[in-house]
């Protein structure tokens, strides 16, 4: 009712987004979306908005960088199909759904995701923030839930906000004691293993990649000559 009312009050060239509780000019109209994160994110907790903006901050960083070749850039992509093949194996796993019960805070803050109860940080590592950053993530895909903020920033009464492509890879290849043994008993943990194998190689392929081509680019400050490997391949 209170909705109905509102419109019937909007100025002419106007549009009301129910999601914010905002009237928005017609002309911000390609703004909506934006306006309702911001309304959102002001809503939230400052220490979830301190940690997203900090993830945010990195994310486009690496964005601004200069650009991953081509084999960082593939195993990135990798990974990201990767986190979303997991992602649908794992879509109707009991355990996660009730695993913090009775835990101490604030893992047990809500019933599910105890390992969630980790710091924003832990999981959002440089490491991880460059995966996602060379995969496609942007800070405009860090969505957070509503609610309590109790361990990671993007831990809510349902799960983790972010879409499994835009989740750390640590997070996505993860399983406690009580996911595998009904994975066990479905017939799917070998399946699960293999795959959470798959996806820490080609992370820490991605990451030792990453970290040479650091390097390159530092002795390249230093004195391009100090960049280009030896004849031998020693420097």
């Amino acid at each position: 009712m209170r909705t109905s009312a509102a419109r019937d009050r909007l100025p002419r060239g106007a549009v009301l987004d129910p999601g914010a509780g905002c009237v928005l000019p017609f002309t911000q109209l390609s703004m909506w979306v934006p306006a309702r994160q911001l309304v959102s994110r002001l809503r939230q907790p400052r220490s979830r908005a301190e940690e997203r903006g900090d993830v945010a901050r990195r994310l486009r960083a690496e964005a601004r960088a200069s650009a991953a070749p081509p084999e960082e850039r593939r195993l990135a992509a990798r990974l990201r199909a990767c986190r979303e093949a997991m992602a649908g194996i794992l879509a109707d796993v009991r355990s996660c759904a009730s695993c913090a019960t009775g835990c101490v805070y604030p893992h047990g803050a809500f019933a599910g995701g105890a390992c969630c109860g980790t710091e924003t940080h832990r999981v959002f590592s440089d490491e991880e923030v460059a995966a996602l950053a060379a995969g496609g993530t942007r800070p405009r895909h860090l969505t957070v839930p509503a609610g309590e903020h109790a361990g990671c920033a993007f831990r809510g009464p349902s799960g983790c906000s972010l879409r499994a492509a835009d989740r750390p890879n640590a997070c996505i290849r993860y399983v406690c004691y009580e996911l595998s043994r009904e994975l066990y008993a479905a017939g799917r943990l070998e399946e699960v293993e293999n795959l959470a194998e798959t996806i820490q190689r080609a992370f820490e392929d991605l990451s030792a990649l990453r970290e040479a081509r650091r390097e390159r680019q530092w002795l390249a400050d230093i004195h391009p000559a100090l960049a280009e490997p030896a004849p031998d391949g020693k420097r």
